[in-house]
């Protein structure tokens, strides 16, 4: 491996950070990371409560996410995963459930037998959306700006398949409502997922806090790489001269020949000069309320609810530690005004409709609980068609600047290995 010279500074210790930090090195960098906070992951990260560290939201993907999975495999990390490699998902509806699975490991059989076993709708509904998958799947290039929700009705999908089939897929994998989505980032996720896959997909989990997989392993991997990790240290001001950057930090002032601001998007208007008045911003927000009960509530490791104000809920069963406490997390996608109402309200509302839904009894106490908010949890931006494309060997890179896709963990590792392809030869 050929050792480069040029110092390069990466603002930002999320998981577009990482990935760029590590696809640096392997070709030869040695790099500085500089995260604001004390812990990695970004908006994957984790807060610490009780002395305990919380994931920010429930992080679950697909093994489809080969990128994201080769980061983790790079960093020693995937004996820390639990990896879905059937697909089964359970969806309760006016308290009787119902399964999206199949025990055919040929794609696209799993696929089709997973549709066709899902009892919560009438078998044509079940035949029409097959075909609906299946059309999605030969559409190429798409540039038809009409939503997912426009394409789905002119596709015969009725108010039922959509509320019980697609809402429940589509809405947290793109924290958005389907007339928000437009049908070609549609296309490039269920490629990326499912299509282009070809292999059996399942939900897989971390069996601890994301930030603390990340913490010790790649803290090493930077160590061992001469390279550096600085946490708590919040960058303030970049100055270039002489064809230098000159970033000032909290702590220290430290000269670099290129910067990567693997920042959110007001961060690189802040730091990286973009140009406001070029972007136009959209986001959308996550609540995850979390609730410990002095009981086990749940058998399964997840439920997704139709016709209910539960999304999607998810247990720690499987990784609990040996303790009287079990947990129930409410994750909440594209919650819109809900962001605005006060932890309590939300708590008090939610805890019924849990215990309602999941007919909890009152002699199983509640020990405590969180309410976790995520006003900007995804961040898409229109105005800049590269914003790599001409700049002062300063870049920028995470899953808002892939224009195709939504946030997801996979965008992220993605816009990295496209930036150190493309400008780090």
């Amino acid at each position: 491996m050929k050792k480069n010279k040029e110092k390069i500074a990466i603002i930002g210790g999320g998981i577009s950070g990482i990935a760029t930090s590590v696809y640096l090195i392997e070709k030869g960098y040695k790099v500085d990371i500089y995260e604001s906070k004390k812990n990695l992951g970004g908006r994957a990260g984790s807060i610490n409560k009780d002395e305990k560290s919380i994931d920010i939201g429930q992080h679950v993907f697909l093994p489809s996410y080969k990128n994201f999975i080769e980061i983790l495999e790079k960093l020693s990390s995937t004996k820390y995963l639990s990896i879905g490699k059937k697909l089964k998902i359970v969806i309760q509806e006016n308290s009787k459930k119902y399964h999206l699975k199949s025990n055919v490991s040929i794609y696209p059989l799993n696929l089709i037998f997973s549709v066709l076993n899902y009892k919560n709708l009438k078998f044509y509904e079940r035949l029409k959306i097959i075909f609906a998958l299946y059309k999605l799947s030969k559409l190429d290039n798409h540039k038809s700006k009409i939503s997912l929700e426009s394409w789905l009705k002119k596709n015969n999908q009725n108010n039922e398949m959509i509320k019980k089939f697609w809402e429940i897929i589509c809405i947290p994998a793109f924290n958005s409502k389907l007339n928000k989505i437009p049908i070609n980032h549609a296309v490039n996720l269920f490629k990326t997922m499912i299509f282009n896959y070809k292999k059996n997909i399942g939900i897989c989990f971390f069996k601890k806090p994301f930030s603390e997989i990340l913490s010790e392993n790649y803290r090493n991997y930077i160590k061992k790489n001469n390279s550096n990790l600085f946490l708590g240290e919040k960058i303030v001001n970049i100055h270039y001269s002489k064809k230098k950057y000159l970033l000032e930090g909290k702590n220290q002032n430290l000269k670099y020949d290129k910067v990567i601001l693997a920042t959110n998007i007001s961060n690189a208007i802040n730091l990286g000069g973009l140009n406001s008045k070029k972007i136009k911003l959209s986001t959308d927000g996550i609540i995850n309320i979390y609730f410990w009960f002095d009981k086990k509530v749940i058998d399964e490791d997840f439920i997704s609810f139709s016709n209910s104000k539960l999304e999607w809920i998810f247990s720690d069963n499987k990784f609990r530690s040996k303790n009287k406490e079990f947990r129930i997390v409410i994750s909440l996608s594209a919650v819109g005004n809900l962001i605005k109402l006060s932890n309590e309200k939300l708590i008090s509302d939610y805890e019924k409709t849990l215990r309602k839904e999941l007919n909890i009894s009152q002699k199983t106490k509640t020990i405590k609980s969180l309410l976790i908010r995520s006003p900007k949890a995804t961040q898409t931006q229109t105005g800049y068609k590269d914003l790599n494309q001409k700049n002062k060997k300063m870049y920028y890179v995470g899953d808002w600047t892939i224009k195709d896709l939504p946030n997801t963990m996979e965008t992220a590792v993605l816009s990295s290995k496209k930036l150190v392809e493309k400008y780090f030869k």
